[in-house]
């Protein structure tokens, strides 16, 4: 009886059972050295393959198991794009904020340029009045006015 995981030689179309892909793909392995084995004298190709017949491992949970890590990939994806979503919605609340900040320093920039803007024109009243030309003195008697 042969051990477990030892090679024994099988027919293209026994290997190809067993490895799950097609005879064709068998041969090209051959071919490329990827599966070793011999042709016999009427030029059939035997190839070895391990032995997994007395394997007791349960394929369902190899299966299972890649299942599961499909799964926690796409998971964790998700988990990546709520954090990258949290995030960038936290920086745009940010950015709203400033830019209310901005709006509302713009909005005093305009009311101090405004109260500046009235105290300029009373004060170029003033100096108006006072640059304006007063009637002489003898002109102010001659018109009563003092």
């Amino acid at each position: 009886m042969d051990k477990p995981g030892a090679k024994r030689p099988l027919s293209v179309i026994e290997a190809s059972r067993l490895l799950g892909i097609s005879p064709d793909a068998v041969r090209k392995r051959y071919q490329r050295e990827n599966l070793e084995g011999y042709k016999d004298e009427s030029g059939r190709l035997f190839v070895y393959v391990e032995d997994k017949s007395h394997d007791t491992h349960d394929k369902s949970h190899d299966t299972h198991d890649s299942t599961q890590a499909i799964i926690g990939a796409y998971k964790s994806k998700d988990k990546l794009y709520e954090k990258t979503i949290a995030i960038m919605q936290d920086e745009i609340a940010r950015l709203c904020k400033e830019l209310d900040n901005k709006q509302l320093e713009l909005e005093w920039k305009d009311i101090l340029f405004l109260r500046a803007m009235d105290e300029r024109d009373g004060e170029l009243k003033r100096i108006k009045q006072l640059l304006e030309p007063k009637p002489s003195f003898i002109r102010r008697l001659l018109s009563g006015r003092k």
